[in-house]
This record gives structure tokens, sequence and C-alpha cells, in this order.
């Protein structure tokens, strides 16, 4: 593992205690590349990777077809879990599995306060827009 693998996979980790009811984190790249994960040995990373593609593919294509814009983020809720995808830039999506009990807005507000450790490690010049909305 490299040492850039490392920082991201502590910056998670650190995320993942920051946010309330938090399962499991997946930061992916493009063409849903696994680029770090909390807790990396619990999740199937391969798995979570097709469904952050599909559901991501979803969204946009949602998004676009129903006249709302550029996609911020995705949420599937099932009676045991909820599922986001956050779309952080072009390049990088956060996606995250919630317990049953998250309020969705609740882990927005919390992202809006821990990301910035993850979006430096990124080395993105600016948060995603619509963070601004949940400050």
């Amino acid at each position: 593992m490299s040492t850039e693998d490392w920082q991201l996979n502590q910056i998670l980790a650190y995320l993942a205690a920051d946010l309330p009811d938090t399962r499991w984190i997946v930061l992916l790249g493009k063409h849903s590349t696994v680029k770090a994960s909390f807790p990396n040995s619990v999740i199937e990373t391969d798995r979570v990777s097709a469904m952050g593609a599909a559901l991501l593919s979803l969204g946009e294509r949602i998004s676009r077809e129903l006249s709302g814009g550029q996609l911020q983020y995705s949420l599937i809720a099932g009676e045991t879990g909820s599922h986001a995808v956050i779309v952080l830039n072009h390049e990088y999506l956060l996606m995250l599995g919630l317990r049953t009990a998250a309020s969705s807005d609740t882990v927005l507000t919390a992202l809006q306060r821990s990301l910035i450790p993850l979006l430096q490690a990124l080395k993105l010049e600016q948060p995603p827009r619509w963070l601004a909305k949940w400050s």
C-alpha cells in the first residue's frame, strides 16, 4: 500500500468517526475504481464499486431527464440501511453505507464539516458547490 493510499484510508477512518450512523465509506475514482475505503476489510469493494457506478449513472440520467441539473448526490434507502453516492467532482465520488437510523440531513451537514481534509488530500481546489447550502 502506497503512502497516498494509506493517507486516504486514514482520512476516511476519521471521516467515518465524524459521520453519524456510517457503516462504511469508499472513495471511488474515475471509472469507479476504488481509491480508498474504511473499513477496508469488511466491505466487498468490487461490489460497492459496481453499485456506485450504477447509482451514479442512474442518478445522472434521472437528473438530466427531469431537468434537475448536474447530479450532486443520490440516496437509496432500504429497510435495513441506506446508501449514498456523493459527487465530489468529475473525478471522485464518495459512497457511504449508512445505518437505518441515519438522517440524510444530519449526514450531509456532518459531511460539510468533515470533508476538508479529504478534499485537501485529493488536491481539489474547492468543495462541491452543493455543500455550501448545508453550512
